[in-house]
């Protein structure tokens, strides 16, 4: 037999089981494709995703024939979501999936005093919706890091305190962007021991500080034990202001922190995080950070300037210093940023 033939006996049981839906994004308004929007195929514990081309189109790879779950989500839009999916053994064809402008009016979005404590995105709720669009635009951002080339610049300060003086040492890089720029671990190990660790002695002691990415800022467990609410309204062109905290007092170091969403849109602008139940001593504001996001020339949202935060520790795990990380995007493929 020839090789291609015998390549291709080998591959057609594979080709034929799999299961594939594919479809189309396209706004329910204009009938026009939708970008960069994120597409979701669940079942139980297990998922994909993936992120529409220029075009709109998709294409998932199922975990066999069954019933799905399918979501699409754009920056702008109000999410669709498709239940009860039946994806057959081969391709299903989910066909133009409709999703709607984001239709909130100024009155809607002026909030007198801060909402009640809600954790419910997509509940239909002025709050839900709110929630909903910092998910998308975050997971929008975050799958859109390796569509690109991105240049940035990174500055890494340090700066200690001595009983007479103080030594500032600053190192500054120019890279890619190599991910995202808060550092995180697993949301289950973040739910077991917080968003600071200890180290032991021989790695120097003192702690490893992490933030929120999108996994863990809308994981069941962190939606269910933190307070998020609308901040009141600070006038027509002022962003939305939709603030976390967490619901209940803990051992374990956790966080709050507020998202700024264009009122039209509900793109995301700007985003600050604290840690809090801070071990004693240490004074609120010394571990943290905040991103600033726009669109780059290339259509992109980004992450387009960031500052983390954390202490330095000495020996009596008291705060000698602070590490100070900064970071800006600087080019993109499509062209030279306006900060450069």
């Amino acid at each position: 037999m020839p090789l291609l033939a015998l390549l291709l006996a080998l591959l057609a049981p594979t080709l034929v089981g799999a299961q594939v839906v594919r479809g189309r994004a396209v706004s329910a308004e204009t009938g026009a494709p939708i970008p960069r929007a994120i597409v979701e195929l669940r079942r139980g514990e297990w998922s994909a995703r993936t992120t529409t081309s220029a075009s709109g189109a998709f294409t998932l790879a199922a975990d066999g024939p069954g019933r799905y779950t399918l979501r699409v989500a754009a920056i702008g839009f109000s999410p669709s979501t498709l239940d009860r999916l039946v994806v057959p053994a081969g391709t299903l064809d989910a066909g133009d999936v409709m999703l709607s402008r984001v239709a909130f009016t100024l009155p809607e979005l002026r909030v007198d005093a801060p909402s009640a404590c809600q954790v419910s995105p997509g509940s239909g709720t002025v709050l839900g919706q709110v929630l909903d669009g910092a998910r998308t635009a975050l997971q929008v951002m975050e799958a859109g890091l390796g569509d690109g080339e991105y240049r940035v610049e990174r500055v890494v300060r340090r700066a200690v305190r001595g009983r007479r003086d103080s030594l500032i040492t600053a190192d500054t890089t120019r890279g890619q962007f190599a991910g995202w720029p808060i550092r995180a671990v697993a949301p289950d190990s973040l739910r077991e021991f917080g968003f600071a660790v200890e180290l032991p002695a021989y790695a120097g002691g003192g702690r490893r500080w992490f933030g929120p990415d999108v996994g863990a800022l809308f994981a069941d467990w962190f939606l269910a034990s933190h307070c998020f609410s609308l901040e009141p309204d600070r006038g027509d062109d002022a962003p939305i202001r939709l603030r976390f905290e967490p619901a209940t007092a803990g051992r374990a170091i956790d966080v709050a922190g507020v998202f700024e969403l264009d009122r039209e849109t509900l793109a995301l602008r700007h985003f600050r995080f604290e840690h809090r139940n801070l071990p004693r001593g240490f004074l609120p504001g010394v571990a943290g950070g905040e991103m600033a996001f726009a669109v780059l020339p290339s259509g992109a949202w980004l992450p387009v300037r960031w500052v983390i935060r954390a202490p330095i520790e000495n020996t009596e795990g008291r705060v000698a210093g602070e590490l100070r990380q900064e970071g800006r995007v600087i080019s993109s493929r499509a062209g030279t940023m306006d900060n450069e």
